[in-house]
Formats: C-alpha cells, structure tokens, sequence
C-alpha cells in the first residue's frame, strides 16, 4: 500500500526519489509521464523541477540533499536507459 498525500506533486516527487523510473503520469492533463531534471546540484542542494512535455506543466523543489545522486541532472522516462544525454 503507498502512501498517498493531498498534493499529487508532493506523490511524485516521492515516487521519483524512492525510484527515478518511476513512471507518474502528469496531474495536470493525464495524458503523459512527468520528466524531471535537477537544475542545481552542489555538495548538499539540489532543486528538482517536475514537468510535462505535453501540457506544460511544472513544479519545482528543493532538497537539502540529492534525492539520488547518481541520477542527478535529468531523467526522461521513456528513453531506455532513463537519462538523457
């Protein structure tokens, strides 16, 4: 059973950090998988933007740690290694 919050961003970017392949369908339209990609990563911050091709849609956060830094910079679901390049 997971663990479901009010905010369906604040449940995908608990799925993303627990698995970044997670797949986590847009909350906006539905119609697409939500990308993410870490747009600054030092030693201890990282903020994690949240977004979708399709709609446009977008959300950001910021975590005092990386929430997986080997995964750090970006990630887009649907290629098959689950980084872009």
């Amino acid at each position: 059973m997971s663990l479901k919050t009010r905010n369906p961003w604040v449940d995908a970017l608990i799925a993303f950090h627990k698995d970044p392949d997670a797949v986590v369908m847009c909350p906006n339209c539905q119609r697409d998988r939500l990308r993410f990609e870490d747009l600054y990563v030092g030693p201890v911050k990282a903020e994690r933007r949240l977004y979708c091709a399709t709609c446009g849609a977008q959300n950001f956060a910021r975590y005092s740690e990386p929430a997986n830094p080997t995964a750090a910079n970006s990630h887009d679901n649907e290629t098959d290694s689950g980084r872009v390049p």
